[in-house]
């Protein structure tokens, strides 16, 4: 109970600390980043304490394909520190650190504790964190010119459309998989009406599009949907389109009309992109290394972008033609790990967050590390692996597994 306590707690923080520069540090985000490195060192020191006191003996963490196509893909990013072309190398170094130390959390957490649970846990605290960061915005952000949520500087609303999209889908899937009836799916629902709500309040035009594609796929593919629960979920979605046209109509009118030109560049994306390419030429194989985009890549736009807004102009540009491969395989692996998983619900999620971060990397991307979160990676690529067509397999804790598949007593089909 005390590792899944502590994994909801990390999951919430992680989100959290995302609005710690809002909150704390408007003329300091350099405290505020150090502040989130000392935040896992917690963490981290937390869980080795209680690895300490269990006296547990040691099993080994099952290692699928995805997890070792990331591990390498994290080594690739440390070793790019050595040419990178960040003016900032602690900086680089530090996210870089944090990146790996997350990871390395999530792994201690699955390890010492039952993977089930610690799962479950872990997805709760995501979407606990998020309701918090989007109740901050909420009440404390100003918004953008544009009537976004958030504040374009310290709580973008390109982020916060990322992670409540993430906790939407995580919403979803803990309503499909609640019994009929029963108080804990309908605050499920709830949840997933509201957090889908918050996602297109926030304006951002790749996130609502990636999340409705994605939640589309998961409420709707290989699933007996009842016409009863259809046309809830059609009612739920026209009164979500008819509350959110006020401000959706406002911001299109004002993209349209204050400069066409975004349109058809979306947004100015398109020249960086060809600009970035012109570049990526020059260091096709290794690229400029970690954190090098927002200090050496074109920079033409008010404010300065720490990353291509393309996943792969990104992972082109810092980790060349390597790392373009080893996200590629990275995605593919996860991929593959969810088609064996035998829990369907289970199975949509996993695919879901793929689809979603697939669409939303068009037109976005990190600064550091993949647009899927690598500690989120981590989590769900264990999960899965210890739900896979391989019969009679036994988790590291020596129990055989059982988890449901789709039609048997434990889930209830809708």
């Amino acid at each position: 109970m005390q590792l899944e306590s502590l994994a909801v707690w990390f999951w919430a923080t992680f989100i959290v600390r995302f609005a710690l520069a809002f909150l704390f540090f408007h003329d300091r985000p350099k405290v505020a980043t150090l502040v989130q490195a000392l935040i896992s060192l917690a963490f981290a020191f937390i869980l080795i304490i209680l690895r300490l006191v269990a006296h547990g003996s040691f099993r080994p963490l099952p290692l699928p394909r995805v997890i070792q196509w990331a591990m390498l893909y994290i080594a690739w990013t440390g070793l790019s520190l050595s040419w990178t072309f960040s003016d900032t190398f602690l900086s680089a170094v530090g996210y870089w650190a944090v990146m790996l130390l997350d990871v390395l959390i999530v792994m201690g957490l699955l390890n010492w504790g039952d993977i089930e649970r610690i799962s479950i846990a872990s997805l709760k605290g995501l979407v606990a964190g998020t309701y918090a960061i989007d109740s901050i915005a909420l009440l404390f952000a100003a918004g953008d010119e544009q009537g976004r949520l958030g504040d374009p500087e310290f709580l973008h609303p390109n982020n916060l459309g990322h992670f409540t999209s993430l906790a939407a889908l995580v919403s979803i899937f803990f309503w499909q998989r609640a019994p009929e009836g029963s108080s804990e799916r309908g605050r499920w629902s709830t949840g997933s009406i509201i957090l889908s709500w918050m996602v297109v309040r926030t304006l951002s035009k790749t996130s609502i599009v990636a999340f409705a594609v994605a939640a589309a796929f998961s409420i709707l593919v290989g699933t007996n949907v009842r016409k009863k629960t259809k046309l809830r979920i059609l009612f739920a979605s026209f009164l979500l389109m008819t509350v959110s046209y006020g401000f959706t109509s406002r911001y299109m009118s004002a993209y349209l009309e204050t400069n066409p030109n975004d349109v058809t560049t979306l947004t100015g994306r398109t020249i960086l992109w060809i600009k970035s390419w012109d570049m990526i030429t020059e260091r096709i194989m290794t690229g400029y290394g970690t954190l090098s985009f927002r200090n050496y890549a074109p920079q033409d736009w008010e404010i300065r972008t720490t990353h291509g807004h393309n996943e792969w102009v990104t992972q082109a540009f810092q980790l060349g033609f390597v790392g373009v491969f080893l996200t590629a395989i990275v995605y593919w692996s996860y991929y593959r790990q969810f088609r064996r998983v035998n829990d369907l619900f289970k199975k949509k999620l996993g695919i879901s967050i793929l689809i979603f971060i697939l669409i939303e990397g068009m037109a976005s991307a990190e600064g550091v590390g993949l647009l899927f979160p690598l500690p989120l990676l981590v989590l769900m690529g264990v999960w899965a692996s210890s739900d896979t067509d391989d019969p009679g397999k036994l988790n590291p804790g020596g129990a055989v597994l059982s988890s449901p598949r789709f039609g048997d007593s434990l889930v209830t089909s809708k």
